[in-house]
């Protein structure tokens, strides 16, 4: 019955069988190789991050692979570019006219108010999602949490921003069509009454 065992280097789970036991073997996704013994414990393989190891050859990898950590091993914040992307998005309901404000009268207002709002509909979606992940991140004690008070900033003026911004652009959509509708009935009447 094949072993379960976790590559050292990159810490790719691979089976190996019995008779490779005590054999040096190569890992398929790094290339690694390691001596495959049947393990002493039951102790809970844990990843490589937390494993004290002392090879260069490792360090470089991860240091490739997060390259940007403090003096404590987290992850810096972004906390500033969240609060920026949200509040933008919230910048951008006021630009397209609001979801409920008379955007939706004029035809050259709602014309201009599709783009702001889908602008405000994508930096509030990226807004909503990183404050999120962040935010776990840095209860998790891996993200630098200086930056908590920004990130949620941004995480709620992400969330409205994106409500609203939905809500504006389906309105003005509905409102473009509309007014084309209208612009084709008054264009075909006015023909009808000239002819």
């Amino acid at each position: 019955m094949p072993t379960v065992y976790e590559c050292p280097s990159c810490g790719k789970k691979l089976k190996i069988p019995d008779d490779l036991l005590g054999k040096t073997v190569r890992c398929s996704d790094c290339a690694g190789t390691f001596l495959a013994e049947r393990p002493r414990s039951a102790a809970p393989l844990q990843p490589p991050s937390l494993r004290g190891h002392d090879d260069d050859e490792f360090n470089e990898r991860q240091s490739r692979r997060v390259p940007f950590r403090d003096s404590d091993g987290r992850m810096p914040h972004r906390g500033v570019l969240v609060m920026i992307f949200g509040i933008v998005s919230i910048v951008m309901i006021v630009f397209s006219g609001g979801a409920c404000a008379g955007g939706t009268v004029h035809g050259s207002i709602v014309i201009g108010s599709v783009p702001c709002a889908a602008i405000g509909l994508v930096l509030g979606i990226l807004s909503w999602i990183w404050g999120s992940k962040d935010l776990s991140f840095m209860r998790a004690g891996v993200m630098d949490p200086s930056g908590h008070g920004m990130t949620l900033a941004g995480y709620v003026c992400g969330i409205i921003g994106t409500v609203v911004n939905a809500l504006t652009l389906v309105m003005s959509c509905v409102a473009l069509v509309l007014a084309l509708l209208f612009g084709a009935v008054f264009a075909g009447s006015w023909c009808c009454l000239l002819s």
